[in-house]
């Protein structure tokens, strides 16, 4: 339900990104519309850097942005060959 709120005031690129979350779960005396003011004051900030673990996420965020009209195929197969070389060959993911 609280989704479908965010979804219909912000469009259906609204997520629950790790500053909503935060937002919300500290939330105490916040109304949805301090929520709503959140989201808009924190889309136009950097990128958040992606943890070590999360490997394939960081890869995906930078294929992206070097091929902004690929497609999921193409980034899967980019994937699997950046995958297939040693670590020390790899170059950031």
């Amino acid at each position: 339900m609280l989704r479908e709120f965010f979804e219909a005031e912000l469009g259906p690129s609204f997520i629950f990104d790790r500053v909503m979350r935060s937002f919300i779960s500290n939330g105490v005396g916040r109304t949805l519309g301090d929520a709503i003011h959140e989201w808009h004051s924190t889309r136009g900030a950097m990128p958040k850097p992606i943890a070590e673990q999360f490997e394939l996420n960081r890869f995906t965020r930078r294929w992206h942005a070097e091929h902004p009209v690929g497609g999921r195929a193409e980034l899967l197969a980019a994937w699997r060959v950046y995958r297939s070389l040693p670590e020390d060959a790899r170059g950031p993911a």
